[in-house]
């Protein structure tokens, strides 16, 4: 959950505005006898009624087949799913399809390229120490419920 989940939830924070406040429900799986989880699922409270569910585990006889991520945003008026790394459907009213031109470089090389420039004071970083101290606290919590 430390090392790629917690950008899964900054994902959730960046896209809804709003950071969890708490866990309600955690389950952390350890069925290789790793040091760290090999499963999760966590259900999170963003307050005022707003909740996530992500889930995440690793695969060993699995092969990766292109989508690594799809998040699905359910409200009164519909649904919003992003499915990474090239579309996003809406459901309200209507049903629409938007298809995301592949970008030209990853978002891994994105990322590094702004820490760099932010370590070397070219750019603002875009991660506050608040937000980075919120999640970590967030990922505590769900390690102390979960186990």
């Amino acid at each position: 959950m430390y090392e790629l989940s917690v950008h899964d939830f900054d994902l959730i924070s960046y896209i809804t505005g709003r950071n969890p406040v708490g866990v309600l429900y955690a389950k952390v799986s350890h069925r290789f006898g790793w040091e760290k989880e090999d499963a999760f699922a966590i259900c999170a409270d963003y307050g005022d009624g707003v909740t996530a569910l992500l889930e995440g585990m690793y695969a060993v006889k699995g092969i990766f087949c292109y989508r690594d991520l799809t998040l699905t945003f359910l409200g009164d008026e519909g649904y919003m799913r992003v499915e990474r790394p090239d579309r996003i459907v809406l459901h309200t009213s209507e049903y629409q399809v938007i298809e995301i031109p592949p970008a030209e470089k990853s978002a891994f090389v994105l990322e590094l390229t702004h820490f760099m420039n932010a370590v070397s004071g070219r750019e603002e970083n875009s991660l506050t120490a608040a937000c980075a101290v919120n999640m970590t606290r967030f990922i505590n919590e769900a390690y102390r419920k979960g186990c």
